[in-house]
């Protein structure tokens, strides 16, 4: 399969639980083992090392059990590993890494950089994980690394997803958007409920992960003060609430989503707390596949996988995620309709895509539910040539209930959304 720089980012949790556990105690270097897809690996004349908190092996042993050949360049002191399509080079005493994948290369940096002693060249384990698309984990009652090679596991589910492969290249391109929104509020109160419903005008950017839109909005707040006078009564309209709902009337608002976060800024917000130039920030917002290549973000997702759980069958703990994964995602969970559309139906999505006569997309409708603990959080994209729907429903929230409706023409652009925003960042936390 095409390997992918993903593995960078998949590893470092597993990796960062590796190496807080090692850091903890100094084992001696006897003590450490190490496993590559449950076959221990023999260290014939030099063993793993603790060298300043960090576990360091002879990269020599770890890359050739990985399947991958290693050469040495005395005069530049550089180590260079190849396997398939991925050449992985570094140098002694530096922590740059350069990954170069179907010819492309980009440089990366790891935690120490490796180094020689009696002649024999050691490396960061956790470098072993990044650079050939490996997952590592440690178990400590044993003092064994665990690594398991997902890249070479992914062959035989490269060809196991190519109809969400369709849908996400269909979605990924960017397209502004020109626009509406309404939003429905129901906060939930001690007192009663109150309704925050808002309108306003949609300008901006999507790909199929990343959205940009700012805009003016308006908020009907006579239905505000009706429920407030409701529950509490006349008296509780003084002169300073009056004076935060008249804000709230209108405004203008920038949204940005993008890496499972939603940021929200504007004035609209300001009588909520938010000063000018500050972004308020929802984490786990999920709006959509990733963009690129599904299989190697299924890659990068199953590198974060915890394998001590089951030590004696890291493989097998790999596999049943990617397994799991078919199930939800995979074609044969496609079924073909009377109208030559198809559909994916469980419980986690609902997509359906049409085709025209050249049989590219042109319609397509993705469905998602979820439940957690009572609160039941559903969406709906619908993506035309031309059109951008986009619903959000949130229920059974112990203090707050959203609905959220989106409607917006598509047109090309070579803009792309923005993804940090401009700004101090405050995180927030929904308590539905």
């Amino acid at each position: 399969m095409k390997k992918k720089i993903f593995s960078f980012i998949g590893t470092a949790f597993c990796s960062a639980l590796m190496v807080s556990a090692l850091s903890s105690t100094a084992f001696a270097s006897n003590d450490i083992s190490v496993k590559v897809d449950d076959v221990a690996v023999e260290f014939t004349d030099v063993k793993p090392i603790i060298e300043n908190s960090r576990t360091f092996v002879p990269f020599r042993a770890i890359f050739e059990q990985m399947d991958a050949e290693v050469s040495w360049n005395n005069k530049t002191n550089t180590i260079t590993a190849v396997r398939d399509d991925t050449t992985v080079s570094f140098t002694i005493g530096r922590q740059e890494v350069i990954i170069t994948e179907d010819g492309v290369s980009e440089a990366k940096l790891i935690d120490v950089a490796p180094f020689i002693r009696d002649n024999r060249t050691y490396v960061p384990i956790r470098f072993a994980s990044e650079a050939l698309g490996a997952c590592v984990d440690w178990v400590s009652d044993t003092r064994t690394v665990l690594i398991v090679d997902v890249d070479k596991l992914m062959s035989e589910y490269e060809n196991q997803f190519e109809n969400i492969q369709k849908y996400i290249n269909f979605t990924s391109e960017n397209v502004a958007l020109t626009g509406t929104f309404n939003n429905s509020m129901t906060y939930k109160t001690a007192m009663g409920n109150i309704p925050v419903n808002t309108n306003g005008i949609v300008n901006g950017v999507k790909n199929n992960s990343d959205l940009e839109f700012s805009g003016n909005a308006t908020t009907d707040i006579n239905s505000i003060k009706s429920a407030i006078i409701t529950n509490e009564g006349e008296t509780a309209i003084n002169s300073q609430i009056e004076s935060m709902l008249n804000s709230l009337a209108s405004g203008s608002y920038s949204a940005i989503s993008s890496d499972n976060k939603l940021y929200l800024s504007g004035s609209v917000f300001t009588p909520l707390g938010l000063e000018e130039n500050t972004w308020a920030c929802v984490s786990e917002f999920n709006t959509g596949f990733p963009d690129g290549n599904f299989v190697d973000y299924l890659a990068s997702t199953a590198q974060t996988i915890k394998l001590n759980t089951n030590p004696n069958n890291t493989v097998g703990t790999v596999k049943t995620y990617l397994d799991s994964m078919k199930n939800i995602y995979g074609d044969n969970g496609f079924t073909t309709n009377e109208d030559g559309s198809i559909s994916l139906n469980n419980n986690s999505i609902t997509l359906k895509m049409s085709f025209d006569e050249n049989k590219n997309i042109s319609d397509a409708v993705l469905t998602t539910n979820k439940n957690e603990n009572g609160v039941n959080i559903s969406t709906s994209s619908h993506n035309t040539a031309n059109t951008y729907d986009f619903a959000l429903n949130l229920s059974g929230g112990k203090t707050l209930d959203i609905n959220f409706a989106l409607t917006a023409q598509k047109s090309s652009t070579n803009i792309k959304p923005t993804t940090i925003p401009n700004g101090d960042v405050i995180d927030i936390k929904l308590n539905y």
